[in-house]
């Protein structure tokens, strides 16, 4: 269909949800002026949905943020332990307690590693579940489409849109 007045396009506009019920009519001219923005998503309601996802993840994100606290805590130690074998070690000439002080920063730094490595595993393995089940979701709801609706889709796009979402919705973890 054709428009031929500008009533005629802010009308179709406002069925369409781009502009508001003022848009429509014989109001004001919106030339010279700002156009009128769609209305913000309550982000709280996203928000809430979004850790809703996250309620079956609940362990393992304990376990990350546990394992984070940990290695930051070794973290701490390090300078701690330079200051002691600087302070004591080096100037009461210990050979033997000097071996052990090394040995333990030594084991520090092989705990913390290996810490490190633990957390980037499960961290990895939290955003493969977390990208499945969205997956697995979004899969069930196509199923779930009249096959009139399905027909629109282009299949190409519809899978983009699945890998793209689910990585993206990852990626906030």
């Amino acid at each position: 269909k054709h428009m031929t007045s500008r009533r005629q396009f802010r009308e179709f506009l406002a069925s369409r949800g781009i502009f508001g019920a003022k848009a429509v009519g014989t109001g004001p001219s919106l030339r010279g002026k700002a156009t009128p923005q769609l209305p913000k998503p309550p982000r709280k309601k996203y928000i809430l949905r979004y850790l809703r996802l996250l309620q079956n993840l609940k362990g393992l994100i304990l376990l990350i943020v546990f394992l984070g606290l940990l290695s930051m805590a070794l973290s701490a130690t390090m300078p701690w332990a330079s200051k002691y074998i600087i302070d004591t070690v080096f100037p009461g000439n210990n050979l033997k307690l000097l071996v052990v002080s090394c040995f333990v920063l030594f084991a520090i730094g092989i705990m913390q590693s290996s810490i490190s490595l633990f957390q980037d595993y499960m961290n990895q393995r939290m955003m493969g579940k977390f990208i499945t089940s969205t997956k697995r979701r979004l899969m069930k709801h196509l199923q779930q489409l009249p096959l009139e609706r399905l027909q629109e889709l282009k299949v190409g796009g519809v899978v983009t849109r699945i890998q793209a979402d689910s990585a993206g919705m990852a990626g906030l973890l």
